[in-house]
């Protein structure tokens, strides 16, 4: 990675909440899967932009893991850690890594209907009608 494109990577030249800053930076943090696991090809390496490479299974952890954090904080029915909820949700890495699973899923999926050795394995049910 260049230092030019670290540099730029959290930044948009448009303003924020608007539809040209989000497509901006769903670009910048696209993520694809970069490797496929040759003995559980559901669980690929994905590439996430600004995060680095994890394994379908380590973002699926991550993300259960801030979701179980915000509902202990919920639970406390706090101002102040309503706030920081707020703060979190805005600063974290959960959107795109949510992003990150939904994507990896979708082009899973396409793998499989392409079929091939590469589709040998993968497991049907991937499609969200929603999505596509």
């Amino acid at each position: 990675m260049r230092l030019t494109q670290i540099t730029a990577e959290g930044k948009s030249p448009h303003k924020k909440g608007t539809k040209k800053y989000n497509a901006h930076m769903a670009a910048v943090h696209a993520e694809s899967i970069s490797a496929m696991n040759k003995e559980d090809p559901n669980n690929p390496e994905v590439l996430i932009q600004g995060f680095g490479r994890l394994s379908l299974s380590q973002i699926e952890d991550s993300v259960i893991g801030k979701f179980k954090d915000l509902a202990k904080r919920s639970e406390r029915r706090d101002p102040m850690e309503w706030d920081q909820i707020g703060r979190l949700l805005e600063t974290s890495t959960l959107k795109p890594m949510v992003d990150a699973i939904n994507d990896t899923y979708t082009e899973l999926e396409k793998i499989r209907k392409a079929g091939g050795p590469k589709s040998r394995g993968i497991k049907p049910g991937y499609s969200n009608p929603l999505r596509d």
